[in-house]
């Protein structure tokens, strides 16, 4: 009868123990998924807030149409400076025909 009632408590106190781990078990998992959950959350605001991540992402993922920007960026600075040195010819001319119309007066 004492070896009965010693297998009894040795099996009652496993049955105690895998509950009681079940238990805290149940709530490590539930408590992972919350954290996993904050930290998803956390990342997609980051990503909507910062406007320099995403312009990282654009010029990672469109090689061609950033290169095409660059191109015409270059274009654009070539034609401004054809305009700019146009108008000091102009300029210059114009300067130069006062300077004759003031020696012809002289004399």
């Amino acid at each position: 009868m004492k070896l009965l009632n010693e297998d009894a408590v040795t099996i009652l106190k496993w049955v105690i123990t895998i509950l009681i781990t079940g238990f805290i078990a149940q709530f490590g998992k539930k408590l992972a998924n919350f954290i996993i959950d904050k930290t998803r959350e956390r990342k997609s605001l980051r990503a909507m807030t910062n406007p320099k991540k995403k312009e990282i992402d654009n010029k990672n993922g469109n090689n061609e149409n950033n290169q095409e920007a660059k191109n015409q960026e270059k274009l654009l600075k070539a034609q401004k400076k054809i305009e700019k040195e146009k108008q000091k010819q102009i300029k210059k001319m114009a300067k130069a025909q006062e300077k004759a119309a003031k020696k012809q007066n002289k004399e």
